[in-house]
């Protein structure tokens, strides 16, 4: 697997219309206080950063969930997304407590629910497309993509 955005055209085309659609997702600023508004459904998500320091601003107006992520710093999938963001600001993986230092309380929780058969592509898909540094951390990735259905 490749870091940082794919420059591969397939890769992105190959994403669910339905995931890239902007409003699809939701996010909350990766701390305790917001945890009552994660649901505890299945899903996959992404934690985002900007520069260190700045906060980044979503501009209003977009439509595809690639122009709002600032920075991918980590994909993951699980069947409670609630869990998971708790787990990630109380017991963080080493690969998010990597972010934390580096990037402080500027990190956000970008969340989408999926049924748990979708979780596995989707994140695989978002993995390869945008490449989050934090995912390498922790070494290999098991990426699940299933083959493209033709069109």
């Amino acid at each position: 697997m490749e870091y940082g955005w794919s420059l591969e055209r397939i890769d992105w085309d190959e994403v669910p219309t339905t995931v890239s659609d902007a409003a699809s997702w939701r996010a909350v600023q990766l701390t305790p206080r917001d945890a009552v508004t994660v649901p505890a459904t299945s899903g996959v998500y992404v934690v985002c950063s900007g520069v260190p320091g700045k906060k980044p601003r979503v501009p209003p107006g977009i439509r595809n969930v690639f122009e709002m992520f600032y920075t991918a710093v980590y994909v993951g999938r699980t069947d409670d997304l609630r869990r998971r963001f708790e787990e990630h600001c109380s017991r963080p993986k080493p690969e998010i407590s990597k972010s934390r230092e580096c990037f402080g309380e500027n990190l956000d929780f970008w969340f989408i629910r999926l049924d748990p058969g979708d979780i596995a592509d989707v994140e695989g898909r978002l993995i390869k497309c945008l490449g989050p540094s934090a995912n390498r951390i922790a070494g290999t990735i098991r990426v699940q993509i299933r083959p493209a259905v033709p069109a």
